[in-house]
């Protein structure tokens, strides 16, 4: 039985619902729902096999961290405020870019507070100061050297694509 539904909202926002184990993780700001494909709004995370220099010189693999850290927010129901359709290469499933809340948590706001993404695109207002504390703090990938995740796309156009799915 899947535990995916659509609905409206008082304010007219389409709404998806889905339980973590019905949500797959493309990358560090990509979910997969039975019927969606939802692309965090306002936040570009690094790819999966993306990789940063640490504070030393060192490096990490942030893009594995920045997916591996989404998984982890999908500890509770997943509830993601559709904002507009967007069209990507979807593997058949409609795409939307949406504002994602698992455990009661935004979580584009804690991946760019953890310095696993950074805000961009048209709704990145909402996590700028966010951004501005993790860059202040040398969180994540403030604390060394990185290519935004649009530029290294670019360089990279033929980068793996791993999907996880979380742990229960």
């Amino acid at each position: 039985m899947v535990c995916l539904f659509t609905a409206t909202s008082p304010l007219g926002a389409e709404t998806i619902t889905s339980t973590p184990w019905r949500t797959l993780v493309v990358d560090g700001d990509t979910l997969l729902f039975p019927n969606h494909r939802v692309v965090l709004a306002g936040i570009n995370a690094l790819e999966p096999d993306q990789s940063c220099q640490n504070e030393n010189g060192e490096d990490w693999a942030c893009g594995a961290e920045a997916t591996t850290k989404l998984v982890a927010l999908m500890v509770d129901e997943v509830v993601c405020e559709l904002h507009e359709r967007i069209f990507l290469r979807s593997f058949g499933r409609p795409t939307y870019r949406a504002t994602c809340f698992s455990g009661g948590l935004d979580v584009a706001k804690v991946l760019v507070r953890e310095g696993l993404a950074v805000a961009e695109y048209a709704d990145s207002e909402r996590y700028l100061a966010d951004e501005r504390d993790a860059r202040n703090e040398n969180r994540g990938i403030w604390a060394g050297d990185f290519e935004r995740p649009s530029d290294w796309r670019e360089a990279n156009p033929f980068r793996g694509n791993t999907t996880s799915q979380p742990q229960n």
